[in-house]
């Protein structure tokens, strides 16, 4: 079984950095990926994410919640604007009945990873 006691590592949500090392290990075993991953008690898929995850640099990117304010509460209408000061001084402005939230919401993540 992978444990603290036997490799440095928990068997629960590892970080980054125990991923690396579980990703380190792994290479230095000659090991297949399944081999590994069953000699060590945990699943290859588990190692297969880490790999990607490591491999796009997703551990990087710190995101943080910030407070909204709204100054007005209302429902929209056709032509109302929502604007939203972003880091690093952008201003996005949209009409908020024309445009998909979740839309803002990829483009607000995008600029806060430097996409």
């Amino acid at each position: 079984m992978f444990n603290r006691d036997n490799a440095g590592v928990s068997t629960k949500h590892w970080t980054a950095d125990e991923a690396r090392a579980v990703l380190r290990n792994w290479a230095a075993s000659g090991l297949t990926k399944t081999a590994f991953a069953e000699q060590q008690g945990f699943t290859t898929e588990r190692l297969r994410r880490w790999e990607k995850r490591l491999a796009d640099g997703g551990d990087e990117v710190e995101l943080k919640l910030v407070p909204l304010v709204a100054r007005e509460p209302s429902v929209p209408t056709e032509g109302s604007l929502a604007r939203l000061q972003l880091p690093g001084g952008l201003v996005l402005e949209v009409d908020a009945t024309r445009v998909d939230p979740r839309w803002v919401a990829a483009l607000v993540l995008d600029v806060a990873r430097g996409a």
